[in-house]
Order: structure tokens, then sequence, then C-alpha cells
């Protein structure tokens, strides 16, 4: 749905190859004047060692041009999403709340 509508959502991206088969994707669109939100950025499980940074780098090489800040996708408390986004040495964190009905 949201590749059929990215025209409208303003969604932009990218699909990285190697030996012509597609090993990663990134895509975004930007949510406000000086941010840019990563929507999805996953990789095949036997793609290249480093190819989520190298993807992740082209996509804000191609549309990060004019943001000051990149809104990474959440990493669900996932030890391994948890340590990649810190090794990207964040300027700040947004707190995530989570509403539970009683």
């Amino acid at each position: 749905l949201a590749l059929q509508e990215r025209e409208f959502l303003d969604i932009s991206g990218i699909i990285l190859y190697a030996n012509s088969q597609p090993v990663c994707v990134f895509a975004g669109f930007p949510i406000s004047e000086d941010t840019i939100d990563i929507l999805i950025g996953k990789n095949c499980p036997d793609a290249p060692k480093g190819i989520t940074y190298y993807g992740l780098r082209e996509y804000l090489k191609t549309y990060g041009n004019g943001y000051m800040y990149c809104n990474h996708e959440e990493d669900l408390g996932i030890p391994g999403i948890r340590q990649m986004k810190n090794s990207l040495f964040p300027v700040f964190k947004i707190p995530i709340w989570e509403a539970v009905l009683k």
C-alpha cells in the first residue's frame, strides 16, 4: 500500500544490488522541514557485511540533502537493532510512549 501511495506520501527509496540480486532496501519520507524519516531499512540475511550502513548512507546521500535530522525506524527493543542505532551516535533520542487500556 505504501508503494502504491508513494507519490502522495512523498516516499522515496533505494534498492542495492549485489551480483544482480537485490540485497538491501531503504525508504523514507520528510516529516518536517528539517527531518527525514526512515520508513524501512532491511537487507537479505545473506547480504554482504556492512550493507545496512552502506544502504543508509546511500539513501541519505540521495534523499537527505537539506535535512538536519534523520529519524530512524523504531528498534522495538531488539538488542541488535538498538546496538546498531546507538553506533550511529544519535544527537538525541525521542522517548517512545505506549498507552495501555485498563
